[in-house]
């Protein structure tokens, strides 16, 4: 397993400054002006490059979880069928057979969004990107960095009642949750391959997660209050909420490095290229070659329609005569309204503007401290 507490920086798509040589090159300017303030602002420039820098594997420090909390026991049976259907009853009478387990195995952009709204539809509990990161998001960091080797899928599962889940993260974690859950129905989202790979270019180009140079206040402001403790003060003083959920603000490190190492991952690579088409290929293959021909059905929301859904997951009256006729709800991850990159920003923009005045009232104090003590040593 590798060490949380080393190894470099992950990589971030379409490059990053070198933090280092700015602060070096700055640091050289201000030394040959010779103003007595050049220590100090120094200073502040190397706090702020030490706090802004990548993401890198000391940020699981913020995690509440250690990678052998989601290791899967030797014995281990799952109790899906049993206590958790006591737990969290459903409306039986929607399916025949009883409510059944699905996973959404296609890779991102290949409509997940529209096969969770689908889902929902037939009131099933269905966790997409944006609840699985709230929740979940110590496991996929610990498992997608290669410190989890036999994963307890059922914490991801059971806990909640989860009835379905989609997109890439659990296409990934497929063959883990059919060894858990051999009967799950699968649904495995096609597209053909140009439009599907320009449009994962699109996504890539306009999430915010992608790119660090477009997050060093933010990556700044997450370490700042994780070091410094401001996160826990202003949850105990009640000015930003006491979630625990993966978008807290000092967790913003750990999701954006999920975001890259997914890619390695699925793809191999962090940017969109003509090997993304072989990744594709192979991941549907092992799917078929998977799952049982009679629970997986192939679906690309361009050409099929709600009767496939409702065939295949054995959906009774008066549901499917409702449902049948109706278009397919579909759904897309917008940039800028809807994708976990905007709603991340959005989640944590009280914690930072309250991290930045904190900030600089502590820069202020210095000064003045600085300025007082170097009054002192001229005197």
């Amino acid at each position: 397993m590798n060490d949380p507490g080393s190894g470099p920086p992950i990589i971030i798509p379409h490059g990053t400054m070198n933090l280092r040589e700015i602060e070096n090159m700055i640091a050289l300017r201000l030394r040959r002006r010779r103003t007595p303030w050049a220590p100090f602002f120094a200073g502040l420039l190397g706090v702020f490059c030490a706090l802004a820098r990548p993401p890198t594997r000391d940020d699981a420090a913020a995690l509440p979880t250690r990678p052998e909390d989601w290791e899967r026991p030797r014995e281990h049976a799952s109790a899906w069928n049993a206590s958790v259907r006591l737990r969290f009853p459903r409306d039986e009478a929607v399916f025949r057979g009883g409510t059944p387990l699905v996973f959404a195995a296609g890779l991102s952009r290949t409509g997940t969004s529209t096969i969770q709204a689908a889902l929902m539809e037939l009131n099933l509990t269905v966790d997409h990107s944006l609840e699985t990161m709230a929740h979940d998001l110590d496991f996929w960091y610990y498992y997608l960095s290669g410190q989890v080797e036999r994963p307890d899928v059922t914490k991801l599962i059971e806990p909640r009642g989860v009835d379905a889940v989609a997109d890439c993260w659990f296409a990934h974690l497929l063959p883990e949750l059919i060894r858990e859950y051999p009967d799950a129905k699968v649904i495995l989202g096609t597209r053909p391959r140009e439009p599907w790979l320009k449009s994962y270019r699109s996504y890539i180009a306009t999430s915010h997660l992608y790119h660090w140079r477009r997050q060093v206040f933010r990556l700044f402001a997450a370490r700042a209050t994780r070091h410094l403790g401001l996160g826990a003060l202003f949850r105990k003083l009640g000015w930003i909420d006491a979630s625990g959920s993966g978008y807290d603000l000092e967790k913003l490190p750990l999701l954006m490095d999920i975001w890259s190492l997914v890619d390695l991952a699925v793809y191999g690579n962090t940017s969109p290229d003509h090997l993304w088409y072989g990744a594709m290929e192979r991941h549907n293959n092992n799917v078929r070659a998977l799952v049982p021909p009679e629970n997986l059905l192939e679906f690309d929301n361009k050409r099929h329609s709600w009767v496939d859904i409702l065939d295949f997951l054995r959906v009774e009256e008066p549901h499917y005569s409702r449902l049948a006729g109706q278009p397919l709800p579909w759904l897309n991850c917008v940039p800028g309204k809807t994708c976990v990159s905007h709603i991340s920003h959005k989640i944590t923009a009280p914690h930072e503007k309250l991290v930045f005045a904190a900030c600089l009232a502590l820069t202020a104090a210095l000064a003045f401290l600085y300025r007082a003590a170097h009054a002192k040593a001229a005197a």
